[in-house]
């Protein structure tokens, strides 16, 4: 019971130590935004050169928590275990040193590479920026100061990340530059665009330069470089409709977030993960998720496997394992498909168990739907597109009815905290506690009416009829 205690005290000694450090700091800014650069590069080279797995995209952050992991376990822990000794930090400097020397500076000097491939590129920006981290670690601790990052700190960078995962890939730019031009490139005889389409395109939406268009499709010369101008005036327009819309997101976070988490107590497991790998035990440069055997196992069984399955596209000697499998139901017109999903297993372990039953339950009852309709020949002919739920346009239109039902019912379940929300933003209720939100809800309300305003004006400015907005 002693023990109990006293560890009850030592954890609540350990909160109040994290709770005075202090999160936003130019340190915290400066290396979440490099590590924010870095995968708004990687990201989109992976998908459209590698041709590899997502590593951004709009509603998964794998490429975030990997770099995030890099820098916790690995960075960050060699700092805190060198910030405290002189030598150490030396220690630190020759073996990076000695590294960079071994993996640069003499293949370099052999001949062997002229830093001219993406793989030597990578190899030399990647070991120079490790270099330039244990040297700038060593002046730190000659003057006293302390280069590692804080709790609060790394929270601010994982955020960074994961807000820049949706940005260069599928959550906006993969989508957004394509479309810019794509009117006008794929406009043919056959399909008379030029009729049915491009007069209602706004001249400022889109660029007017059919050759710097082309360009984007095809590739620019040699030394032709990209012209800038040419972009510049739609993509500060479509800037002001994207701004209003972060604007009105983070509004609605703002005003919904003490009803999500401290009432319904919502879980996110996004950032239950992060919570785990910065938590502080004391003077421990690893805590306790790190020394953990299990996380290690978690860890090396999908990267094992996944790693044996890339290699065999590129090795075909080497075995792989299919992870895949698929019954045939209904007089086989539906297939009920088993996956080994190692993300989907680690997400299903951080959500709530009713969550989780919900997630296999209706995907079996709309499969079944859909095997019963398959078999009375219940269909229909529109069109859905690609992301149309599994080509079933009666299931994306029931699909849409329930979210739209969704939020309904949401709202009505908040609707207690929603008007202590709009009494202290309009009547200022001294009631009312919004000191622990990132901005007070005045300034969310009139951000989300603000932002939402801008959204209607940037529509109907393009050509949409009010009432469709």
């Amino acid at each position: 019971m002693g023990r109990s205690k006293e560890r009850v005290l030592e954890e609540r000694a350990a909160v109040s130590k994290v709770m005075e450090e202090r999160a936003f700091t130019l340190k915290a800014f400066s290396v979440g935004i490099f590590l924010s650069f870095f995968l708004s590069i990687g990201a989109p080279y992976a998908n459209m050169v590698l041709r590899g797995s997502y590593m951004a995209l709009d509603f998964s952050t794998p490429g975030a928590l990997f770099l995030f992991f890099v820098l916790v376990a690995i960075v960050n822990t060699a700092l805190r275990f060198t910030e405290r000794n002189k030598i150490r930090a030396w220690a630190l400097v020759g073996v990076v040193g000695v590294v960079y020397l071994m993996t640069v500076v003499l293949p370099y000097l052999k001949g062997m590479t002229e830093f001219k491939t993406d793989r030597s590129l990578f190899l030399l920006c990647s070991m120079s920026v490790l270099l330039g981290v244990a040297l700038l670690n060593l002046g730190a601790r000659l003057t006293g100061r302390r280069l590692s990052l804080n709790s609060r700190e790394l929270v601010v960078v994982y955020i960074m990340l994961i807000v820049a995962s949706a940005i260069p890939t599928m959550g906006l730019s993969e989508y957004l530059l394509p479309i810019l031009g794509s009117a006008y490139y794929y406009a043919t005889p056959e399909n008379d665009w030029a009729n049915l389409i491009q007069p209602y395109i706004k001249d400022w939406m889109v660029p007017q330069d059919m050759e710097a268009i082309k360009f984007f499709y095809e590739g620019a010369p040699k030394g032709y470089g990209i012209p800038w101008g040419v972009w510049l005036k739609p993509l500060m327009y479509w800037g002001i409709l994207l701004a209003a819309v972060y604007l009105t997101m983070v509004s609605i976070m703002v005003i919904l977030r003490k009803q999500w988490i401290e009432r319904e107590r919502l879980v996110y497991p996004l950032v239950q993960l992060p919570q785990e790998m910065v938590r502080q035990e004391g003077g421990r440069a690893l805590n306790s998720f790190f020394r953990n055997p299990t996380t290690w196992v978690g860890f090396a069984l999908p990267m094992i496997i996944g790693s044996m399955n890339a290699l065999h596209h590129y090795y075909y000697f080497l075995p792989s394992i299919n992870l895949v499998g698929s019954t045939p139901l209904f007089r086989r017109t539906v297939n009920l498909i088993f996956r080994w999903s190692f993300p989907m297993i680690g997400f299903s372990y951080l959500i709530n168990l009713d969550v989780a039953f919900s997630l296999w339950f209706f995907n079996l009852l709309a499969l079944s739907q859909r095997g019963i309709m398959n078999m009375l020949g219940v269909a229909s002919t529109e069109k859905m597109g690609i992301y149309g739920a599994a080509n079933n346009p009666i299931q994306a239109h029931m699909g849409k009815g329930a979210m739209a039902v969704l939020v309904l019912f949401g709202l009505w379940v908040a609707r207690g905290h929603l008007k202590d929300v709009f009494r202290k933003a309009f009547r200022g209720d001294p009631d009312v506690d919004d000191s622990g939100e990132m901005m007070s809800y005045r300034m969310a309300v009139f951000g989300l009416i603000l932002g939402f305003t801008v959204m209607v004006w940037w529509l109907v400015a393009s050509g949409l009829p009010l009432w469709a907005t």
